[in-house]
């Protein structure tokens, strides 16, 4: 199921991320205790700084949601940003935080009211609208870092070798 929900998971050509020690205590710890991992990611030396959580089902859910209501409403029908509005709606669903500030803490499903042109994943994108099209381009990068590596803690997890022998 991982598989075919995460595709970059599946690709052999993708290379292995450096995972610290840390990187592994912190994952196995979300998911003992059933937490979505986070982790922030350091853009332009450290002046920018981003936290995302993993997606949970319910959260990949929405997304899908979202998505067929855009083609219900032909938001994406034949739309040349038709893949960075749908990479753009899972970022906006991961990142928490910019630089330690709440990204939109008030707009959440229970908080939004969905219509039928919009649920509250469309609404998180709103801010993304008035960006330069390099700083969504870079925020979306550091997201595909971040989930490359988690992918990767995701599949190593299961190796014999994910944590030293001296542990």
């Amino acid at each position: 199921m991982t598989d075919q929900l995460l595709p970059i998971a599946r690709d052999e050509n993708v290379k292995d991320l450096p995972l610290s020690e840390q990187d592994k205590e912190n994952f196995l710890k979300a998911v003992l205790v059933d937490e979505p991992y986070e982790e922030n990611v350091s853009l332009l030396d450290g002046k920018v700084v981003l936290t995302f959580r993993a997606l949970t089902m319910e959260q990949w859910e929405d997304h899908a949601a979202q998505v067929k209501l855009d083609s219900k409403n032909k938001v994406t029908d034949n739309d040349d940003t038709y893949f960075a509005r749908f990479l753009s709606y899972r970022l906006a669903i991961s990142l928490t935080k910019i630089n330690g500030v709440p990204y939109l803490p008030e707009v959440t499903k229970e908080e939004f009211e969905a219509t039928e042109e919009a649920t509250y994943v469309a609404a998180r994108t709103n801010p993304f609208k008035k960006w330069q099209a390099i700083k969504l381009s870079t925020y979306i990068d550091a997201f595909n870092q971040f989930e490359r590596k988690l992918f990767q803690l995701a599949k190593e997890v299961q190796s014999p070798n994910f944590w030293k022998a001296s542990k």
